[in-house]
């Protein structure tokens, strides 16, 4: 007795059907390995450097994102050392919190003293 997987046209990813001269059962199909979820040792220096920074300009994550030009759960993902911070988005970092410093010391340049 020679068992036959039906296909869909749309196939399940989660379950196969296997067809039996005495009826059918559900059989689990075998899926790719994930890479497991959680922080990566070799990017906790850097995502803690990131967060702190971020907190340190007085942003949120969606509002940096937006500053960085990336999806806000981009910046999740970076903090919480889950995805490599690209080279171009520390330099970008590094270039807005200095212009928002300056922007900071202007602002306080401006208001009389006895405030």
């Amino acid at each position: 007795m020679t068992a036959t997987v039906t296909a869909p046209r749309r196939v399940d990813t989660r379950n196969v059907r296997v067809l039996q001269s005495s009826g059918a059962r559900t059989l689990p199909m075998v899926t790719k390995a994930k890479r497991p979820k959680g922080r990566r040792p070799e990017l906790l220096k850097a995502a803690e450097a990131l967060k702190v920074c971020r907190q340190r300009m007085g942003v949120t994550q969606e509002e940096l994102a937006d500053l960085l030009g990336v999806a806000g759960n981009t910046v999740q993902r970076w903090e919480i050392a889950q995805r490599e911070i690209p080279e171009m988005a520390l330099r970008l970092l590094k270039f807005v919190e200095a212009e928002q410093r300056e922007r900071a010391e202007r602002r306080a340049a401006r208001l009389p003293k006895g405030r």
